[in-house]
């Protein structure tokens, strides 16, 4: 991170926290009903209408772990949170727990995660919080397919409105 300290949410999913640069996100949301399709990949829990809007719903856990994620269930205080980008895309997290200002990122090697979305390490308050790059999550098609089937989700809403 070029000299600028980033301001970041951390976000708690399990016993893992990660940070999120305040840059990258649109909104924080309280847990809403999801849908969820059949056949959809396994990290995609489900869908989420927002102000009409039909959003793809993200599983960090699923995405990094998905292993450990099996059979946990969506709490009543969860939060999804709206990241920018192509796609319109939440991730589901147990808890939206800080904002961290000017945060200093201590970075780590592109090869140390999947896809390198983790990108460095910060402290915050509790420990420290893996710093998770959206354009990464989201890169190499993953946004276009999620584009495809959220546009095949919303088709179904409107066939059932």
């Amino acid at each position: 991170m070029d000299g600028a300290r980033p301001s970041m949410l951390i976000c708690e999913v399990g016993p893992v926290r990660f940070a999120l640069a305040l840059s990258d996100v649109a909104e924080i949301l309280p847990i809403v009903p999801l849908w969820r399709p059949p056949t959809m990949p396994r990290p995609l829990v489900g869908f989420v209408m927002v102000r009409g809007e039909t959003v793809a719903v993200l599983s960090p856990a699923l995405l990094f772990d998905g292993d450990a994620a099996e059979g946990v269930a969506v709490d009543l205080y969860a939060h999804l949170v709206r990241v920018r980008g192509e796609a319109a895309t939440c991730l589901l997290v147990d808890r939206a727990a800080e904002i961290v200002l000017d945060a200093v990122v201590r970075p780590v090697a592109d090869n140390a995660s999947y896809r390198g979305c983790v990108t460095g390490m910060v402290d915050a308050g509790e420990g420290q919080a893996h710093v998770l790059s959206v354009p990464r999550l989201l890169a190499d098609g993953a946004a276009a397919r999620i584009d495809a089937l959220t546009a095949d989700a919303a088709r179904r809403a409107r066939e059932w409105a």
